[in-house]
């Protein structure tokens, strides 16, 4: 999926896809990859114009964790002249504008807002669930996504409620969840317009908890 400004990068970096290039079913793009990339000088993080050797090099690493990676390295990188050879005369054009098209699409960062002389970022108050179930329930990011929405919303607003007014925080937190329970109530009800107003009132609330951090 071409990166688009009407996506924020929170969406983005959610559902963002990774495509099969040179017969190649590339992962997602993941620091490893970048930090992989970048120890071996390849010119598509360090700059540089097209180079056919650093394309071809850069779809095996990015269609291979950091670990299959290590080990396809150490068995003598089996396979690749062969992989070389297939793709020796090919015409790589389209190929090198959908590797940066990949790159463009995981690198697509929120951005940071200053707030007086601090730079924050606004972060989406989706995220901010997440990051609750991950802190204080042991989800990882890998599953949070997948929660029922109604165990999610138990499980964040039980956890605000133990904490009581013990902090700022805690009910600035319990606030940003509260309009996201409201907006998707409307959207239950068909009311998305109704629900858009909520969402960015919940936006605007969370943009100040981090504020205040």
């Amino acid at each position: 999926m071409d990166a688009e400004a009407k996506y924020s990068p929170w969406f983005q970096a959610l559902v963002v896809a990774p495509p099969v290039i040179c017969g190649r079913a590339l992962l997602p793009y993941s620091i490893g990859h970048e930090l992989i990339l970048s120890e071996l000088g390849n010119v598509y993080v360090r700059g540089g114009g097209d180079n056919r050797y650093d394309l071809l090099m850069a779809l095996q690493i990015c269609s291979r964790t950091v670990t299959a990676f290590r080990d396809w390295r150490a068995a003598g990188l089996p396979g690749w002249r062969g992989y070389c050879w297939r793709w020796r005369r090919a015409d790589l054009a389209t190929a090198e504008s959908s590797f940066r098209a990949y790159l463009d699409n995981y690198n697509r960062l929120p951005a940071l807002v200053s707030k007086g002389n601090v730079r924050k970022l606004d972060a989406s108050p989706y995220w901010h669930m997440a990051r609750i179930l991950c802190e204080h329930y042991g989800a990882t990011l890998a599953d949070v996504w997948d929660t029922p929405k109604p165990v999610a919303i138990c499980a964040v607003d039980c956890r605000a409620e133990s904490q009581g007014t013990a902090s700022e925080a805690c009910d600035e937190e319990e606030a940003v969840l509260q309009l996201v329970q409201r907006a998707q109530a409307l959207i239950d009800a068909g009311d998305n317009e109704g629900a858009q107003r909520l969402f960015a009132q919940a936006e605007i609330a969370a943009r100040g908890m981090r504020g205040a951090q």
